[in-house]
């Protein structure tokens, strides 16, 4: 009589259905042909407002720390993970000529405008991932949408 085939253990089926729809996602392979100018043209303006978001936000964040030197080590993630995501929304630097921001006199105040801000950005950045028509500009905006979040978690429930 054969021996029934064992069932997989819950985090084995986990594993396995998290990397099938991991794969699924992300599809098989990229892309070789250059989307529609249509699609370009589309995703222009959503692009612009990203990049001056981010701008805005990296502006904000470098100003809290010139003003609240005690917050430099807290927001030194946030800021290095603003400069990695413009240069890849805007390597030729468009972007960044934003006024600069008004800095709260307190320093608890000034880490809640960033934590405020911040989290505006993510969620930005999530809804303009979703309606990116490209794929690669798309898994940018998704991808700054995750570093803003983590960095977010690192700052603590005491800036919010």
């Amino acid at each position: 009589m054969p021996t029934p085939m064992p069932t997989p253990s819950r985090r084995t089926a986990l594993v396995v259905s998290g990397l099938t729809l991991g794969l699924a996602a992300t599809g098989c392979g990229q892309a070789t042909t250059r989307p529609a100018a249509v699609t370009e043209s589309a995703d222009t303006s959503l692009l612009q407002d990203a990049r001056a978001d981010l701008a805005g936000a990296a502006a904000l964040v470098r100003a809290v720390r010139r003003t609240h030197p005690s917050l430099r080590p807290r927001l030194a993630g946030l800021l290095q993970a603003h400069r990695t995501q413009l240069q890849v929304l805007d390597p030729d630097g468009a972007a960044r000529g934003t006024v600069a921001p008004e800095v709260p006199a307190e320093a608890p105040e000034a880490l809640r405008s960033v934590v405020r801000t911040e989290e505006r950005l993510a969620r930005r950045l999530v809804t303009w991932a979703v309606a990116a028509d490209s794929g690669p500009l798309a898994r940018a905006l998704a991808a700054s949408a995750a570093g803003v979040s983590q960095q977010l978690a690192t700052l603590g429930e005491e800036a919010r």
